[in-house]
């Protein structure tokens, strides 16, 4: 199986596992000093340690990437056009705009890992 292949199957399988937690758990939170932490800041965490691992981890970073990005992507329409309540979260427009995320890297998986991996 080829390298974009398995980041994309990773990344959809991240965001099949995260939706599936939110529907099983929607009370569920990470909260650090009072604050609740998204799911999308953690994928973003994971983003930026790819960036800046050593190329020698490469297996590492193809792993960590996609979950990040799956992270960042499943929340990312959510954050931006609801009010943030779990009924926006699995609204048309929130299920719908991460549909579009998620073709848009995959018709863009083999530039992207091109570029994360030179």
């Amino acid at each position: 199986m080829k390298k974009d292949d398995i980041f994309y199957i990773i990344l959809v399988l991240t965001i099949l596992a995260i939706r599936l937690e939110v529907f099983l758990f929607p009370a569920n939170k990470i909260i650090i000093d009072g604050i609740r932490i998204n799911h999308f800041w953690v994928g973003v965490i994971l983003v930026l340690i790819v960036l800046f691992l050593s190329k020698s981890y490469n297996a590492l970073r193809m792993i960590l990437f996609p979950i990040g990005l799956g992270l960042v992507a499943d929340e990312l329409v959510f954050m931006i056009f609801s009010n943030r309540t779990i009924n926006d979260y699995w609204s048309i427009y929130s299920v719908s705009g991460l549909v579009i995320i998620t073709i848009i890297v995959f018709i863009f998986r083999k530039q992207l890992l091109s570029e994360i991996y030179k």
